[in-house]
């Protein structure tokens, strides 16, 4: 069974984009952020947990993606990566989506106090990691290093 790998979108994978005046104007990749995903989606069981989706439905995700890779109608590749990551289900706090009986990771850019006090009661603080925006080599580096030893080749 694959390790399941919960990721965090927004500053973590895309950023959001901003007008001079302030207010949002869409998103953006990071630099790593798609070939990431294509790493995790091949050896991982992964699931989108982000404020864009809390509902258990994509519609959101796929559109900041279609936003951010300047794509305005869906294409293949993004389809195909959709089929690979699946939805969860939060009402409160993110950290009711994590299903916290079975080996995970937890990849997001900002935490709220509530979950990290669920996950210290659990002892579970070593399967979350918070992390900047993929725009570096080595923020992707870092990742797959402490991710490598759970990869399934296949």
């Amino acid at each position: 069974m694959a390790v399941r790998l919960y990721l965090g979108v927004e500053g973590f994978l895309i950023h959001r984009t901003y007008r001079a005046d302030g207010a949002r104007r869409g998103y953006m990749m990071t630099r790593y952020g798609l070939k990431f995903l294509r790493w995790t989606s091949l050896g991982f069981d992964c699931r989108w947990l982000t404020r864009l989706n809390r509902e258990g439905l994509d519609y959101r995700i796929r559109r900041a993606f279609r936003i951010a890779l300047e794509c305005p109608n869906p294409s293949s590749d993004l389809d195909f990566l959709f089929e690979l990551v699946d939805t969860t289900y939060w009402e409160t706090h993110m950290v009711e989506a994590i299903d916290l009986e079975r080996d995970f990771f937890w990849i997001t850019n900002e935490l709220d106090n509530f979950s990290r006090n669920v996950l210290e009661r659990r002892r579970l603080t070593d399967r979350l990691i918070v992390s900047p925006p993929l725009d570096r080599p080595a923020d992707i580096a870092n990742i797959q290093l402490r991710l490598e030893s759970f990869y399934d080749h296949g």
